[in-house]
């Protein structure tokens, strides 16, 4: 009873975790920054966990598929914080999974400097091994 119970906490611990990526990752680009600054430590703990990693470049894809891709600037340096703990994270087993998923996202997301000039997410990634 008592390892059914761990598992059970486990689970929950787990998908409370995804929550909190997910709803983080809703207000950035719902434009409620306060309310995503209030969950952004818990998703940054949350990405320890390889879960939380695929669950960032789930949720984020989403985003690029519906057109959301050009940023304004706080909104630019939530994703480029999270993709960079997620990277940070990245274990050799991720590499071919969540870092190969991260790819098209960091050529996707950019922020408009000031006329004709746009930053991509790539430039603020790139030191990653």
């Amino acid at each position: 009873a008592a390892i059914l119970e761990r598992n059970g906490n486990a689970l929950a611990n787990s998908a409370r975790r995804l929550e909190v990526v997910r709803n983080c990752i809703s207000y950035v680009f719902e434009n409620k920054m306060l309310e995503a600054k209030k969950l952004f430590p818990a998703v940054l703990r949350a990405m320890k966990g390889r879960a939380a990693r695929q669950c960032l470049t789930q949720e984020l894809h989403l985003h690029v598929q519906q057109n959301r891709a050009v940023l304004d600037h706080q909104q630019f340096d939530f994703v480029i914080r999270m993709m960079n703990c997620c990277l940070q994270d990245c274990t050799a087993m991720d590499e071919h999974g969540i870092a190969a998923a991260l790819l098209p996202l960091v050529t996707a997301f950019c922020r408009k400097l000031s006329p004709g000039i746009t930053q991509f997410a790539y430039s603020c990634v790139q030191e990653h091994v």
